[in-house]
């Protein structure tokens, strides 16, 4: 029989309590604060869905934390490099619209929103749609902005839905 890694054990943990964490977070018993220690507890063992949802904490100054863009960034970064879609998503806005002291950088603003886009995140897929439509930190594209607006369409994002509708008709236009 063989005996789990410990890797594979705390990474178990740490799902449970970030699982925990998100019951907190938007169960019935509705607590921050609990929320809150379970995504810490598991951030710690490097568990990317727990940083990235605890540097949302820290973005909108939740579960008792001052907001500060400064940790949120720190803890995006994290979970982005655990290969988090969501935290590499964000940590694609943070550089987009320099935010948290950074330099706006659109060509690594893109390079997250790929990581995600190509894990089938639908706001990334939106956000590098836009990227290439509007040639922002990626060579002008608009079939490939289509493709991914499409994408993000029909995953139900509504911005992707929008854009999706919006580009066809520009190119019914043209």
């Amino acid at each position: 029989k063989m005996e789990p890694t410990g890797f594979a054990v705390s990474t178990s943990i740490a799902r449970e309590m970030y699982e925990e964490g998100l019951n907190y977070e938007h169960g019935l018993d509705n607590d921050e604060y609990k929320a809150r220690q379970c995504y810490v507890a598991a951030a710690a063992l490097n568990y990317g869905p727990a940083q990235s949802q605890l540097a949302e904490f820290y973005f909108y100054g939740k579960g008792g934390l001052r907001k500060s863009e400064e940790m949120a960034f720190k803890y995006f970064h994290l979970s982005a490099d655990n290969e988090d879609a969501k935290g590499q998503c964000n940590l694609g806005m943070f550089y987009e619209n320099g935010m948290a002291g950074l330099a706006q950088d659109n060509n690594e603003a893109a390079r997250y929103y790929h990581l995600a886009a190509d894990q089938g995140f639908p706001a990334a897929q939106n956000n590098l749609a836009a990227m290439y439509e509007y040639g922002k930190g990626r060579k002008k594209d608009l079939d490939r902005a289509k493709v991914l607006y499409k994408l993000a369409a029909e995953s139900g994002n509504k911005q992707g839905i929008h854009n999706f509708e919006r580009i066809c008709a520009l190119h019914n236009r043209m």
